[in-house]
């Protein structure tokens, strides 16, 4: 590598399945698409660096792919438009691909490409209004999140969209999920087993049941970080928030390299022990929710029985008539 080149992010297999997928249907939907409408968009929301390292090559990435398919799309069909809009909210990777950019340069004068230096989730939505203003222009979205993802509304504007195409890399989505669910699994086995176990506390919730409700409130938020010890004292709840703190050490793991920090993981791990509170208070506070309900429930019942009884009362059943005798 040159001096002066900056290191290329190494491309996963993932992506490489992705950018297969992208170069045989992206010009297959300009072409077909292109046959009838004279106006096409393609919007890649997190664009990227351009370029990857994959097996000790330099490969395209997503972005510089859809702009060399684009081109040769555009010069094929001179009558048609195709506008590219590219975004990433880091400075330096967006630089890197407008230096990539430059290889694929001149463009033809229905080719129009643009970047981006904007957050997604502000300027997506905002793309979106300017497309629906065109009504009938096709569009296909790109979303490839490597930090956070759009949110589920955002990409049903999309679809919503007249003839819109939304490629989405669920790979990406799958690994957040099992991070989430490895951090409450591991947390809970440290926090709740292995930790009370070493540190001979009981992880179990003791409930109040009496007293006002600010003080059961207090004594339920309390339990995350104090607890009952083995030898029948009080202490602080070390196994709880260590546990949590483990757990988010390791699912953090399978999150990208910037958001492996010390402070994500500390921030992970206290907002995992400050939401046990509200598992606590419903422990604390269910008996009297249960019972109030079952007493309404009654009372609606004891209504009803008192309201038949008064409509019976009201209208009591006609004397039968009497039956007359033979006679004799």
């Amino acid at each position: 590598m040159a001096l002066g080149t900056p290191e290329l992010r190494h491309l996963k297999r993932v992506s490489r399945i992705k950018h297969l997928i992208l170069t045989r249907y992206l010009p297959s939907w300009a072409t077909i698409l292109g046959s009838t409408f004279d106006l096409l968009y393609y919007v890649d929301c997190f664009a990227g660096p351009g370029r990857y390292e994959s097996d000790g090559e330099r490969v395209d990435g997503s972005a510089v792919l859809a702009v060399k398919a684009g081109k040769e799309f555009a010069a094929r069909s001179p009558r048609k438009k195709l506008g590219i809009v590219l975004v990433d909210d880091d400075q330096v990777q967006l630089k890197q691909l407008e230096e990539c950019l430059r290889s694929t340069l001149p463009y033809p004068g229905n080719f129009e490409v643009r970047t981006r230096l904007a957050d997604s989730h502000t300027l997506i939505p905002k793309i979106i209004g300017q497309i629906r203003k065109r009504q009938t222009a096709p569009s296909f979205f790109l979303v490839d999140p490597y930090g956070h993802p759009l949110s589920l509304p955002v990409m049903n504007d999309m679809l919503a969209l007249p003839r819109s195409e939304l490629l989405i890399n669920f790979m990406w989505y799958a690994k957040r999920f099992g991070a989430a669910y490895s951090d409450a699994f591991i947390g809970n086995f440290f926090g709740n087993a292995v930790l009370p176990i070493v540190l001979h506390e009981d992880p179990w919730y003791f409930q109040k049941g009496t007293g006002s409700k600010t003080r059961r409130f207090l004594w339920a938020a309390s339990s995350t970080v104090w607890c009952k010890r083995d030898k029948g004292g009080w202490g602080p709840n070390y196994a709880n928030v260590g546990g949590n703190l483990i757990g988010s050490a390791i699912a953090r793991a399978y999150y990208p390299a910037p958001e492996r920090t010390v402070s994500d993981t500390i921030t992970d791990g206290l907002t995992v022990s400050a939401e046990g509170i509200v598992g606590a208070e419903v422990i604390e506070f269910w008996p009297d929710i249960e019972r109030h309900f079952k007493q309404k429930h009654a009372e609606k019942l004891a209504r009803r029985a008192a309201q038949r009884d008064a409509l019976s009362g009201a209208h009591p059943a006609s004397p039968s008539a009497p039956v007359a005798k033979p006679e004799n």
